[in-house]
């Protein structure tokens, strides 16, 4: 039962980081499964252009492996864009964890991290 009550907390905090990320932050982690790999993208969204830098850093549990993308990012004043994508092979065993500092337009900078538990992400 335990396990259960476990799985059930982890699955709402992915599909809370997942579907739509921090309420009215305009750059945001979206994490799938697509059944071979965990797929980690960096959506920007805002209702006014302007730009933003950010730092997303994916790594592995046993911390063997570990991939950063860094840039600026010129947010769209409407609509959604992809900024960044990385894929992680989603083996039963090996978690992993997205962290993703942003500095948005406004100079208030935030940070989201989503950790899976056994390779476990929404698909």
């Amino acid at each position: 039962m335990a396990d259960f009550v476990s799985l059930a907390a982890i699955a709402a905090m992915v599909g809370a980081m997942t579907d739509g990320g921090i309420a009215g932050q305009p750059v945001r982690l979206d994490v799938r499964s697509d059944g071979a790999a965990n797929v980690v993208r960096v959506i920007a969204e805002s209702s006014a252009t302007c730009t933003a830098t950010y730092e997303l850093a994916v790594s592995g549990s046993g911390g063997g492996n570990r991939s950063v993308n860094r840039g600026t990012i010129s947010l769209p004043s409407k609509g959604e864009v992809t900024v960044a994508t990385v894929k992680v092979g989603a083996s039963g065993d090996s978690g992993m964890t997205a962290t993703l500092d942003v500095t948005p337009c406004d100079g208030k900078p935030y940070q989201q991290v989503w950790t899976s538990a056994k390779g476990l992400a929404r698909g």
